[in-house]
């Protein structure tokens, strides 16, 4: 069963928008093309998340990504890489 994963629409938004503006970046850069899609995308949805101030929303809408991925997904070790190297190419390029 996938949990209620509910965001305001201001906070959906934030999110959509932080997440498009990291995938764009990661797709100029060669080491994030290295990743699996899935791994930067996954990344930029947890980088968005840190960043909204609604703790339970975003752990819901955590707990609905994992339920809906399941076991198909990179280490933890090879997500967290990915968040460090998309907050690294962000801060970058001034977002």
């Amino acid at each position: 069963m996938v949990p209620h994963a509910n965001l305001d629409e201001s906070r959906l938004g934030f999110v959509l928008d932080e997440v498009r503006n990291q995938v764009e970046c990661s797709v100029r850069d060669y080491e994030s093309s290295m990743h699996r899609s899935s791994t930067t995308a996954i990344a930029a949805i947890l980088n968005s998340l840190d960043r909204v101030e609604n703790g339970r929303a975003c752990k819901n809408v955590l707990g609905a990504l994992l339920c809906v991925l399941g076991e198909n997904i990179a280490s933890h070790q090879e997500i967290f890489d990915a968040k460090i190297r998309l907050q690294c190419l962000v801060s970058s390029n001034g977002a």
